[in-house]
C-alpha cells in the first residue's frame, strides 16, 4: 500500500467484499471501516445495499422495487409516488421509529402502489406520526394505492395516547390489513379520503381507534378495537 495509507492491521477475511468497507481517517490513522447498511433493494449477491433508507427509496425505478430493512432504523423518509414506480418496504421484523412522509404528486388516478409490510413501528415521542400524508399542497397531496400489511405500531413513554400510526388527507385507496396498534392516540386519522379498507387489525390500550371524517367508501371488518375513547368516528 502507499506509505501514507495506514490500514487497520487486523486482516480481512478473504471472502470480504471490499465494497462493504470505506476508508476513513480515524484518530490519525486511515482505517477500513465496515459500512452500516440499513436497507437493500433486491436479494442475494445482486442486492443493492444502502447506508440510508432515504437513499434506497430515492434509488427506486420503474417496476416493482422491494426494499428490505437490514437493521432498526429511526430515519425520517420522504416517499414521492411516481408514475410506474411501485415500492414495497419490508421491515423483516426490524423496528422503525421515524416518519414516512408520502407525497402523492397529485396523481390521484395513478396506478403505482406503495406497500409497508412486516415493520415494527415504535416511538416514545409525543405527537409522533409514523406514516403521514397531511399536505394540501398541489404537488404533495393525494397519496394513493397505499397498503399497510402485517405491521405493528406501538407507543411507549411520552408517546402513549399521543402518537398516531397514520394520518392521510385526501388519499385514494388506502388499505390496512392485519397488524396491531397499541397505546396510540389513534390508528388512523383520515380526512376526505376516497376508499379506505381496514381488515383484521387489533387496536388496543390507547385513546382512540379510527377517524374517517368526510371520507367515503370506508370498510372496517374482522377487527377488534378496545380503547378508552371512540372506536370509529365518521363525522
Amino acid at each position: 500500500l502507499i506509505d501514507w495509507l495506514k490500514i487497520y492491521d487486523e486482516p480481512l477475511d478473504v471472502t470480504t467484499n471490499v465494497k462493504d468497507y470505506s476508508v476513513k481517517y480515524v484518530d490519525g490513522v486511515y482505517r477500513l471501516v465496515a459500512k452500516n447498511y440499513v436497507a437493500q433493494i433486491g436479494e442475494g449477491e445482486s442486492a443493492q445495499k444502502f447506508e440510508s433508507l432515504q437513499e434506497a427509496v430515492s434509488a427506486c425505478g420503474t417496476g416493482t422495487n422491494t426494499i428490505t430493512l437490514l437493521a432498526d432504523c429511526g430515519e425520517d423518509v420522504t416517499i414521492k409516488q411516481e408514475e410506474g414506480v411501485n415500492v414495497i418496504i419490508d421491515g423483516d421484523g426490524f423496528a422503525y421509529s421515524g416518519t414516512f412522509t408520502i407525497h402523492g404528486n397529485a396523481r390521484y388516478e395513478g396506478a403505482e402502489t406503495l406497500t409497508f409490510q412486516n415493520i415494527n413501528f415504535v416511538t416514545d415521542k409525543a405527537g409522533h406520526y409514523f406514516i403521514d400524508s397531511n399536505s394540501t399542497g398541489s404537488v404533495e397531496r393525494y397519496a394513493h394505492n397505499v397498503t399497510v400489511n402485517n405491521c405493528n405500531f406501538k407507543a411507549t413513554g411520552a408517546g402513549v395516547n399521543s402518537a398516531a400510526a397514520m394520518r392521510i388527507r385526501q388519499g385514494f385507496d388506502i388499505a390496512i390489513i392485519g397488524g396491531t396498534f397499541t397505546n396510540l392516540h389513534s390508528a388512523l386519522q383520515a380526512y376526505g379520503n376516497t376508499g379506505i379498507t381496514v381488515d383484521g387489525v387489533t387496536i388496543e390500550g390507547g385513546k382512540n381507534g379510527i377517524s374517517a371524517g368526510t371520507s367515503t367508501g370506508v370498510v372496517i371488518k374482522n377487527s377488534t378495537i378496545d380503547v378508552t375513547g371512540y372506536g370509529v368516528r365518521a363525522d
